[in-house]
């Protein structure tokens, strides 16, 4: 797991328990339905406003959070850099072939 995913995670919890503390009651911060209602429009608006390729792509990138995965920064400045030059060449039209191949 990635240090920052690490930190990221230990500041919220943090967090939600300190204003549980502060506010006295933790059951007050827990209502099942509320966590429906936020949850399940999320979860809708998510499938709603994406194509599933997105939502598969979208399920790789959160585990590669999780798990630690980096990118190869040598190949992605690479690639970078020949987008911008074929858009230089070619027009920012020109990219959009190039895109689909992203992983």
């Amino acid at each position: 797991m990635d240090l920052t995913t690490i930190i990221g995670l230990a500041i919220c919890l943090i967090l939600v328990i300190g204003g549980v503390v502060a506010g006295g009651q933790g059951s007050a911060f827990v209502d099942f339905q509320s966590m429906l209602i936020v949850l399940g429009g999320t979860g809708g608006a998510l499938i709603v406003a994406n194509p599933p390729e997105k939502l598969k792509g979208s399920l790789k990138i959160l585990k590669m959070a999780f798990t630690g995965g980096t990118p190869d920064l040598v190949s992605l400045v690479q690639t970078v850099v020949s987008f911008a030059e074929k858009a230089r060449r070619e027009g920012l039209l020109a990219l959009e072939s190039d895109a689909s191949e992203l992983d």
